[in-house]
């Protein structure tokens, strides 16, 4: 507490230190009354408006307490304690928030800031905080003298002298350094952060000796900030090492582990030590210390101190810490041969401490391995954070190695590789999908960018902002199906975007969806009036609707066009159809084929259509009339005239073929008439079956009519089938009316049989009849019909020999004979 130099009269003695002591107690509505009350009775005192502006300044109200303290200066006749008014002016004024503290009214001004500090400094008195204030602000000359200024205004303390050293030692200044050190020590003063400075600069000297003594010093007078002693012991242990004395590096070391143990800065003792067995090769205290080694996620996150930090020893001087020997530590441990018959543990962790230093040294492959072969030998239960670490180092290798980039397949088949093997990598590298798709999205891998996707959801994907990438890779491919639902899915998750509708716009424009590809054209111009792209796109679509609309229309007009000219094939003869078929199948080989253009020189017409040039030139004409061809206003290479072929024609021209007549048919129409029926004994036979009794003159007339009607018309199988059932008919006719219900005949093995007539067949009948020579002369006829019948009612004997005209006729004339004799 600031001491009183006014001399008042005890009442107002008694109030101010009330007031004081209320303040210091946080009593701040009590110690606020009895200022404004002084204020009343003694409007012209220092102490009592000063207060007020304390008062005023823990309660931040910036303003009303720089007002109390300036009228506190302006009473301050003597200026006694206007050292102090001007500081607390340079902090109220110096006052701000990040945070923007809401109903707090901060009148931050740094010039009066500065104003105000160095106004304190002309005082006879002033805070020491008031030169450390702005130790940040100067650099160079005034810096020193700032320092220097220190020194003199507070010559019992420390801070200054070490301050001093720093900055000389921060710009190489040994000498000074040390120098300004010696001063404070020859003026008999002492501290834990002057034992430590001066320890670092005799270790920065190798006078390794000295050192040892000012750090042991440091952790002797270190009552302050124990929690700090790892850095002195750190750096004792360090100046036994360098000074070649093992053993007391081992103690130094142990005792700093075992002190800070459980602490991210235990590892200073931690790697201290191990590096000592390491050198001196000591594997089973190294297996000891490894194992007893928590190794947990925040104990290996990040460097902590051990690549530099702060270490407090002293109030307002920061002194420094660094693991100095980071790199002779990592070759050591990396030369430690590991044993596959060593624990799994201990292989493990040696492997995480690898991964470790290789992560600050920046050794970004050896981090990779490290970390790969720590994750396959620790159980992931108890080591669960290694598979953030794995996909850490992963992206840290994608992002820093320059390698990546000039072999991305190698990348890709070890990245893909990873994942396939660690189901759990996959959702630690989900927070990377942006960078992973990038690295090979910017290669235009596109392939690579779908197969990586494979391992994500789309959930993952959208999250990272990544389905834009996922999209544009299929639509690279002509995927158009995955690129339009992904693109979809953006739009759902992310809203409108200018590039994502223009994209997704040219998928339905080259399926010849206009209508969406508008709309979408249309949506994204709403969010990007300005982008040309939308613009030129919507516009060159209309166009392309407008376009496709009048060519559907005349494609639609030709097609009409086109099936009509087809029905005029109906009425072509038998020549004609021949060479449009011919000129079809040969044109269709020409190399200029194409959806059913061809680019066709006139003389090759009558090569196409295999006739003279006359009678090529007339058919092209006739069939370009009749719609079966179309000169069209195209030319090929030497102004070869392009010709667009009906595309119905081919299948008309097979369905007509299929639907044609045989010719046998025709001829055997033709030759049905009044004179071809008399010829063939018709009407006679017709006259002679009328006489038929009722029962078979239904079966007579039926037979008959079909055997003359097949026989004119050329029809031999039909004629001899017929003939023979026809003869069939008769005979049993003839049995009925000899009044046989049954005959007695040899087959042809020479047994007797015995059968009802309707149970016989026709060899039966006629074994009969030839065997009882009920015919006489007339059996010839029977035999020549049974002979060519029974040959050639089956088959096999007819892919042997061919059944012609005669044998049809010579059954024919044998039936109608037979008839005449029975009828």
């Amino acid at each position: 507490m600031e001491q009183l130099q006014e001399t008042e009269e005890s009442y107002y003695k008694v109030a101010i230190d009330k007031a004081w002591e209320d303040f210091y107690a946080d009593n701040l509505d009590s110690a606020k009354e009895i200022c404004e009350k002084l204020i009343l009775e003694y409007p012209e005192k220092v102490y009592p408006h000063y207060l007020l502006g304390h008062v005023y300044l823990s309660q931040k109200k910036y303003q009303e307490a720089a007002d109390e303290i300036l009228i506190s200066d302006a009473n301050d006749n003597e200026r006694i304690n206007s050292g102090w008014a001007y500081y607390w002016l340079g902090e109220i004024y110096s006052a701000s928030s990040f945070f923007g503290n809401e109903g707090v009214a901060y009148i931050n001004d740094p010039e009066k800031a500065d104003y105000y500090y160095n106004q304190a400094r002309k005082a006879k008195t002033y805070p020491i905080q008031t030169l450390l204030r702005q130790k940040y602000k100067l650099k160079g000359q005034k810096k020193i003298e700032l320092l220097e200024e220190g020194v003199a205004k507070f010559p019992d303390e420390t801070i200054f002298y070490i301050l001093l050293a720093q900055h000389y030692k921060s710009h190489g200044m040994a000498q000074r350094e040390l120098n300004s050190l010696k001063t404070a020590l020859d003026k008999g003063l002492s501290s834990a952060s002057l034992s430590y400075n001066l320890g670092k600069h005799f270790y920065a000297k190798k006078d390794f000796a000295s050192a040892q003594l000012y750090f042991q010093e440091t952790l002797v007078k270190n009552k302050e900030f124990p929690k700090d002693n790892f850095g002195p012991g750190y750096m004792l242990g360090r100046s036994f090492e360098e000074s070649g004395s093992t053993e007391k590096a081992i103690q130094a070391f142990k005792n700093t582990y075992e002190e800070s143990i459980n602490t991210h800065d235990s590892l200073f003792g931690f790697f201290g030590l191990l590096n000592v067995l390491l050198t001196i090769g000591d594997k089973s205290s190294i297996k000891e210390l490894v194992l007893n080694l928590n190794i947990h996620k925040d104990l290996i996150a990040d460097g902590g101190r051990l690549t530099g930090g702060p270490l407090k020893l002293a109030i307002h001087v920061d002194d420094d810490i660094q693991m100095d020997n980071m790199l002779s530590i990592y070759r050591n441990l990396t030369k430690l041969k590991l044993d596959k018959r060593d624990d799994d543990i201990f292989n493990g962790k040696i492997w995480l401490l690898r991964y470790f230093l290789a992560k600050e040294l920046s050794k970004i492959n050896d981090q990779y391995k490290a970390i790969k072969n720590a994750s396959q030998l620790l159980n992931r239960f108890h080591y669960d954070f290694i598979t953030g670490f794995f996909a850490d180092t992963l992206t840290n290798y994608f992002y820093e190695d320059e390698e990546v980039i000039s072999d991305l397949d190698k990348t890709y088949q070890m990245l893909m590789t990873d994942l396939e093997e660690d189901y759990a990598l996959r959702n630690h590298l989900a927070h990377h999908i942006q960078k992973l798709f990038e690295l090979f999205f910017e290669a235009k891998a596109w392939q690579k960018v779908i197969d990586l996707s494979g391992y994500f959801t789309l959930e993952q994907i959208a999250e990272e902002d990544s389905l834009f990438e996922l999209a544009y890779s299929y639509a690279e491919l002509k995927d158009e199906k995955n690129a339009q639902i992904i693109y979809q899915k953006y739009l759902d998750h992310e809203g409108d975007n200018s590039a994502v509708l223009n994209n997704l716009g040219n998928i339905f424009k080259n399926q010849k969806k206009y209508d969406d590809a508008i709309a979408l054209y249309r949506r994204g111009l709403v969010v990007n009036p300005k982008d040309e792209t939308l613009k030129r796109n919507l516009e060159n679509t209309l166009k392309e609707k407008a376009k496709n609309e009048r060519l559907e229309a005349e494609d639609k007009s030709q097609q009409l066009e086109y099936r009509s000219a087809i029905k005029s094939l109906a009425f072509e003869n038998d020549y004609v159809i021949e060479k449009l078929t011919q000129f079809l199948e040969q044109i269709k080989k020409d190399e200029s084929f194409k959806n059913w253009k061809v680019a066709v020189p006139k003389y090759k017409f009558q090569k196409f259509a295999g006739v003279d040039k006359q009678r090529a030139e007339s058919l092209v004409n006739q069939w370009i009339d009749k719609g079966y061809l179309k000169l069209t206003t195209e030319r090929a290479a030497f102004s070869v005239s392009v010709y667009q072929i009906n595309p119905f024609i081919e299948q008309e021209l097979k369905r007509i073929v299929k639907r044609k007549i045989p010719q046998q048919w025709i001829d055997g129409f033709i030759s049905i008439s009044i004179d071809s029926l008399e010829q063939n004994g018709y009407f006679d036979m017709t006259e002679r079956i009328a006489k038929v009794t009722k029962k078979f003159r239904t079966f007579f007339e039926r037979d008959f009519n079909e055997l003359i009607h097949n026989y004119l018309l050329g029809h031999f199988k039909s004629s001899v089938i017929l003939s023979g059932s026809l003869v069939e008919l008769a005979l049993i006719y003839f049995c009925e009316r000899k009044k046989l219900n049954s005959i007695t005949f040899q087959d042809v093995n020479g047994k007797q049989k015995t059968k009802k007539i309707y149970d016989c067949v026709l060899i039966d009948l006629i074994s009969y009849v030839e065997q009882n020579k009920l015919f006489g002369s007339d059996v010839i006829h029977l035999s020549n019909l049974s002979r060519i019948y029974r040959n050639f009612v089956h088959p096999g004997k007819e892919l042997k020999e061919m059944l012609d005209k005669s044998k049809a006729d010579l059954c024919f004339i044998s039936t109608v004979e037979i008839l005449k004799k029975i009828i």
